[in-house]
């Protein structure tokens, strides 16, 4: 008998999207907070916030506490929807932070397809948080993306054997179990920006795929042969309305299935 192995799959976001290169993703429009640390503690240190061509947004005096971490606290311009404004923070003499300011609409430049498509939700928080992004929510019938917090196992094999894309939020108490029909690959992916380190592991061996809370993953992301699974850590799902980076990660990978099923549509006319 096959004992059971607990397997590991650590990597980065993805390339060629600021999650890479920024130190910090923040809403445009609205007060924020950023934390920086291991400064030397006690020291005072004075900040700038700049654009790529050298605007100051804002500045001030900070004072690293007994464990060197310091709060700044500012608030930028509201954005236009879909725009995304690169910043460095600097710290004399050597400090320098990337930030990059988003607009409350992550979705707007695909927008159009994802309405096309279709996106649906039961939840009631969940449909608060696709009104904040100005996503409608489509029927049931029409919706090719679906975003739940509980899902029964029947519904969810269905799902995907039907080639749509779910989007699971955890609840942090019960394990997932998932089918292992038909799955080509899947990858467990860390998230290092949340107050509290999102906790996903992966059970999985030739008898059962299961996510539970004893690991150290953000985001479990699975494909099968026609649709798409992403689970989500608990932890993620709290911020997901005062973090741009959660939306930042599911655009991405929505955006793919958008691609793939607009190539497939425009094949078959």
């Amino acid at each position: 008998m096959m004992m059971k192995t607990w397997l590991w799959m650590m990597c980065l976001m993805w390339a060629g999207m600021s999650l890479n290169a920024a130190d910090f993703n923040l809403y445009g429009g609205k007060p924020q907070s950023i934390t920086l640390r291991n400064l030397t503690p006690g020291k005072d240190f004075r900040w700038e916030l700049r654009t790529g061509n050298n605007r100051q947004m804002g500045g001030g005096q900070i004072k690293a506490d007994e464990d060197g971490n310091a709060e700044i606290q500012f608030e930028t311009p509201k954005l236009e929807p879909g725009v995304a404004v690169s910043c460095k923070l600097l710290l004399p003499p050597d400090r320098r932070y990337e930030v990059v300011l988003h607009s409350r609409e992550i979705f707007a430049p695909v927008m159009t397809a994802l309405q096309q498509f279709g996106v649906y939700t039961e939840n009631s928080e969940l449909k608060q948080s696709l009104d904040a992004q100005e996503i409608i929510v489509a029927e049931r019938s029409q919706a090719q993306v679906f975003l739940t917090a509980d899902i029964a196992s029947k519904e969810l094999t269905a799902l995907l054997a039907a080639g749509k894309t779910v989007i699971y939020f955890a609840d942090g108490e019960n394990e997932i179990n998932l089918p292992l029909e038909k799955m080509r690959n899947f990858t467990l992916e860390t998230a290092f920006y949340a107050k509290k380190l999102p906790a996903l592991s992966v059970l999985y061996n030739k008898n059962e795929f299961k996510i539970g809370y004893e690991g150290n993953g953000g985001i479990v992301d699975i494909y099968y042969n026609q649709g798409h699974l992403v689970v989500v850590a608990p932890q993620l799902r709290r911020e997901l309305d005062i973090n741009p980076e959660l939306w930042l990660i599911l655009k991405h990978k929505i955006t793919e299935d958008l691609q793939k099923w607009t190539k497939e549509q425009s094949s078959e006319h």
